[in-house]
């Protein structure tokens, strides 16, 4: 991911995140950037919370890394 992408992704992350929730924003973030780095088109196409869904469905149904 380029810097603004980044900073876009850690500004998005920081609106859900309350400071005493630090270690779940940064876990969060850990796994965004995985899953666009495995899957770099979504950046493209979908928004950050249409990316942390699928993420999420992909750990229920224990598809990739997270699963």
């Amino acid at each position: 991911m380029d810097e603004f992408t980044t900073q876009h992704l850690s500004k998005w992350l920081d609106t859900l995140f309350p400071v005493r929730y630090r270690e779940h924003r940064d876990k969060l973030e850990k796994d965004i950037i995985e899953f666009v780095t495995e899957y770099p088109d979504l950046l493209q196409t979908h928004s950050w919370p249409e990316i942390h869904r699928m993420i999420i469905r992909n750990k229920e149904q224990g598809i990739g890394k997270g699963g």
